[in-house]
């Protein structure tokens, strides 16, 4: 999804944080079943958000945006994959 940085970056990030503002609750949302997502994508955000350790996090399946480019990607993923690892990620 063209995020510009790599999981040893937010996890640093993520310390730095947690450093600066002890008792901080970290909370994100994750998108699965992008299209091109391969299932090493999706074990590599399982080990990611294993390490994080958010306090709250939420996990949607991918659907098409108007508007947006991936929408004309072909390499898709199954909506039941999506599904599927949705729940897994919760």
């Amino acid at each position: 999804m063209r995020r510009g940085a790599n999981a040893d970056i937010f996890l640093k990030t993520l310390e730095k944080v947690r450093a600066a503002v002890p008792n901080i609750a970290l909370r994100t949302s994750f998108i699965v079943g992008f299209p091109g997502e391969t299932a090493e994508d999706h074990a590599a955000l399982m080990d990611f958000v294993r390490a994080a350790k958010f306090d709250w996090m939420g996990a949607f399946a991918y659907s098409d945006e108007e508007g947006s480019q991936s929408i004309a990607w072909t390499n898709r993923s199954r909506s039941r994959s999506a599904s599927s690892r949705r729940g897994v990620v919760r």
